[in-house]
């Protein structure tokens, strides 16, 4: 069913809050997008929209809703919007297909999309502003997370969320995060090693003066328990488990000499013992 709404000037203008919602894959408003820029809310989750273009040259939805729909390509430009959902849009890649203008963007949430990779995402450059960052169940193809990758967003990065996205190895450094209060690794394969190194260090760094929070402890949801130790103990148990698996190779293999040279004995005992018999036989 093709579906067209049409929205117009007079109706706009005075709107704080509009919510579409029935199967909805085509907008067209005849006076643009502009004559929404009083609207607070922007809802237009669940709903089959593919593509969305909208560009407002000043004032903007304060929170944009998309969720739940089929989007492939983004484009929103706008300067008082501070809230933007696009999870669960299954078929949205963060590469061109997502243009983002958003100057003044808080809070941004890209669960359930088609996100693969942190290499060469070139959107998070243009998300500067963001305190937000929800990235959560997107299976990764390469395990590794950088953290080097957020470095555009430091200024004000508070929260991020990285829950089930097939994580298994951490790399680079967090020294550069100094507002980021909040990191959700849950339900990923992250080892308890040494690679949690930067990560230990920085949620040990306390005391630090935060432009928009009192001075707060920093927290971590991961099943490694890394409250309790520092980064060098932290690297001092991996070394320690390495050392006794190395230790338990070692007296695995002297075990196999011992038993290989203790059957080579057994072995030339019985030959010797067989020989023997057989030139007692001889002589009798």
């Amino acid at each position: 069913m093709f579906l067209v709404i049409e929205i117009h000037f007079s109706l706009c203008l005075y709107m704080f809050f509009i919510f579409l919602s029935s199967n909805l894959n085509e907008i067209h408003f005849r006076n643009g997008m502009y004559s929404l820029a009083l609207m607070d809310n922007l809802n237009l989750s669940h709903n089959i929209i593919e593509q969305i273009n909208i560009k407002w040259y000043r004032e903007s939805p304060h929170t944009i809703d998309l969720s739940y729909n089929h989007l492939k390509f983004v484009c929103l430009h706008g300067q008082t919007t501070y809230n933007l959902n696009l999870s669960s849009n299954y078929q949205l890649t963060l590469d061109n297909n997502v243009q983002l203008n958003l100057s003044q963007l808080k809070y941004i949430d890209l669960s359930n999309i088609n996100f693969r990779s942190f290499e060469n995402v070139n959107l998070f450059h243009n998300l500067t502003t963001i305190r937000t960052l929800i990235l959560n169940n997107n299976h990764l193809d390469m395990e590794i997370l950088n953290w080097n990758v957020f470095h555009p967003m430091s200024k004000y990065l508070t929260h991020l969320s990285l829950y089930n996205m097939s994580i298994e190895q951490l790399e680079g450094y967090l020294d550069n995060q100094k507002q980021l209060l909040t990191i959700d690794l849950y339900k990923n394969n992250i080892k308890c090693d040494c690679s949690l190194k930067a990560l230990v260090q920085w949620l040990n760094l306390t005391g630090e003066t935060y432009e928009y929070f009192d001075v707060l402890k920093r927290a971590v949801r991961i099943k490694c328990n890394i409250y309790e130790v520092t980064a060098d103990d932290l690297c001092d148990q991996t070394s320690i488990r390495i050392s006794f698996l190395t230790k338990y190779l070692i007296l695995f293999i002297i075990a196999i000499l011992i038993f290989v040279i203790i059957v080579k004995l057994i072995n030339r005992f019985i030959k010797r013992l067989k020989q023997r018999r057989n030139n007692f036989y001889h002589r009798v």
